[in-house]
């Protein structure tokens, strides 16, 4: 997830070239006590237009997986410390705190993944991502004049 919002950070407009709201995304954080996705589509009033209604729904998909990078970052640095407890024979009380937290942790995800519906917002988000036209095929790294053009 690190190397998608990178990859957005970088090639946002290519990557998601109908979405309006890119600049304001990029830098949004999710908030510190948010476990939720507050707004399911359902329940995201449509604007007089399709595009704002649709740029709201990537806003949603986008604040989802900030909030998966957060969840599974925070639980794989648990995991790396019990890991290397493990690995060590060290802090066994430590090791049996962390194996609980990882275990807790865990069952929390998948339990809100589904509640948000994780895997829709990917599948969403991957088909805004999906070419609109044929890609251009290029036989040399030499300029064509379909790229002079642009």
């Amino acid at each position: 997830l690190r190397s998608f919002f990178d990859e957005l950070d970088l090639f946002g407009i290519l990557l998601l070239p109908d979405y309006s709201s890119l600049p304001d995304v990029i830098g949004m954080q999710p908030s510190a006590g948010s476990t939720t996705n507050d707004a399911s589509y359902s329940d995201v009033a449509p604007s007089s237009s399709r595009d704002s209604y649709q740029d709201q729904q990537v806003d949603d998909a986008l604040e989802v997986l900030k909030r998966t990078r957060k969840l599974l970052g925070d639980m794989n640095d648990d995991y790396a410390a019990y890991s290397t407890y493990v690995k060590k024979d060290e802090y066994p009380v430590e090791q049996l705190r962390l194996s609980n937290a990882i275990e807790d942790q865990w069952f929390s995800f998948r339990s809100w993944a589904e509640e948000v519906d994780l895997r829709g917002k990917i599948e969403f988000l991957r088909a805004r991502m999906a070419p609109r036209s044929k890609p251009i095929k290029t036989s040399s790294t030499e300029p064509n004049e379909h790229m002079l053009r642009e």
